[in-house]
């Protein structure tokens, strides 16, 4: 999904953030006199993903205005900002040298900033944040770097170093695909994944602390290993039905349809897919997908359609069918968007949000995306690669869009029945 601000909505910074910026800006102005700009090493944090931790750079303003500011780090605090590969190698290193004498794993925080635009979709990483201990955090500043040293990737892939944080699947992704760093083995076995609710918060805004959700009970965190020789990579490898006529599409419904008057309920994984412009947009939905089992998926080409047929709109509020997906809500809704639908008994009886649904079972409060959860549930790792922002509406469509579109609808359905089959406490 994309979203994004009224324009006559307006952003209110605090004073202290307000005063950094215009301190930094003032330092860069002064570089003809021949100030040495390498003590700002965080430029102005307002185009970042993430929070912007606090830095040496503005240390004058934060004490001009401590009633004001975020926390101050205090002198134990150990924050670095590197700039330097050979930097970034010596801490890993000493990190490296670390795990291997612990009884219990390294927990280390990750995370990542790049800027917080549309052109994030394709903007290299900035900055790696890493924690440990309590206190302790490395910047290492990555833009100009080409390749991450390989004792940056060792580390995170060490057997004793479990890594946490806010959306860490994804941020693994970008990783992988900003430094060419294949991070499957790091996602199927070094990150903890529970149902326990987990919070990263310090004076940097990064220590990690555990927060028990159901009191009483002991910390189930349930890592898994991942064996060589299985591909831990989801796909589906059914059979794939494709149309994009509407007298076709209005023969795939009816085969569902069948298949729902003869069963007690029938849940379908559920997605849509739609083409992406930055300065434009969300376009017309042009895919949906539609998956029944583990046999067989429907993919549905509509972006041409001037309307749905009927047999689909009456699948969709069969009385009998569950729709299942993640932020299926807001899919409905775009869907009865543009092709003038009034599908609000859908949203209403035919819905099941597994994000919900996770949380209910799993006694838990996260915003799971379904990379995520397919990680929690399934053991595996699903690639979001490039082909998420591809141009969906394209009349032939590749093979590789097809995978992408198939394997999405299908591994929603995998993550409610293994959900489902979980007995409530």
């Amino acid at each position: 999904m994309f979203s994004g601000m009224d324009e006559d909505d307006e952003i209110e910074f605090p004073e202290w953030m307000i005063q950094c910026s215009q301190a930094a800006k003032a330092v860069q102005t002064k570089t003809s006199e021949g100030r040495n700009l390498e003590q700002v090493q965080g430029s102005s944090s307002s185009g970042f993903k993430t929070r912007s931790p606090i830095v040496s750079s503005f240390s004058e303003v934060n004490e001009k205005n401590q009633r004001t500011a975020a926390p101050r780090v205090s002198q134990d605090d150990a924050v670095s900002s590197l700039q330097h590969v050979s930097d970034v190698a010596f801490e890993c290193e000493r990190l490296l040298n670390s795990a291997p004498s612990l009884q219990e794993p390294l927990l280390l925080g990750l995370d990542l900033d790049w800027p917080s635009t549309y052109a994030a979709i394709i903007a290299k990483t900035n900055t790696i944040h890493l924690c440990y201990g309590e206190n302790h955090c490395l910047l290492f500043e990555v833009l100009h770097v080409k390749k991450l040293p390989l004792v940056f990737i060792k580390l995170i892939k060490h057997p004793n170093v479990r890594l946490l944080g806010h959306n860490i699947i994804e941020d693994l992704l970008k990783l992988g695909k900003d430094f060419n760093i294949d991070v499957k083995q790091v996602i199927a076995s070094n990150l903890i994944l529970s149902s326990v609710e987990q919070k990263l918060s310090c004076k940097h805004r990064w220590s990690y602390q555990k927060t028990q959700v159901n009191h009483g009970e002991e910390e189930r965190f349930e890592p898994f290993t991942c064996e060589p020789d299985i591909d831990t990579t989801a796909q589906f490898r059914g059979r794939i039905k494709y149309c994009s006529s509407f007298e076709d599409c209005a023969a795939f419904s009816e085969e569902i349809l069948i298949r729902a008057d003869h069963c007690d309920q029938l849940p379908l994984g559920f997605d849509l897919e739609w083409p992406f412009r930055y300065g434009q947009g969300s376009g017309k939905v042009a895919l949906i997908q539609i998956c029944p089992d583990e046999s067989i998926c429907y993919i549905f080409h509509v972006f041409y359609l001037k309307s749905l047929p009927k047999a689909l709109i009456l699948l969709l509020r069969h009385p009998k069918v569950r729709l299942t997906g993640l932020n299926i809500a807001n899919d409905i809704r775009k869907l009865g968007r543009d092709f003038k639908i009034d599908l609000s008994d859908v949203l209403a009886n035919n819905l099941i949000e597994l994000c919900t649904l996770a949380n209910k079972k799993l006694h838990c409060s996260h915003r799971w995306s379904l990379a995520r959860l397919v990680v929690n549930q399934l053991k595996i790792y699903l690639d979001k690669g490039p082909v998420r922002v591809s141009n969906w509406a394209n009349k032939d469509l590749t093979k590789r869009q097809v995978a992408y579109a198939a394997t999405d609808a299908y591994v929603s359905l995998l993550c409610y029945l293994k959900l489902n089959s979980i007995q409530d406490a």
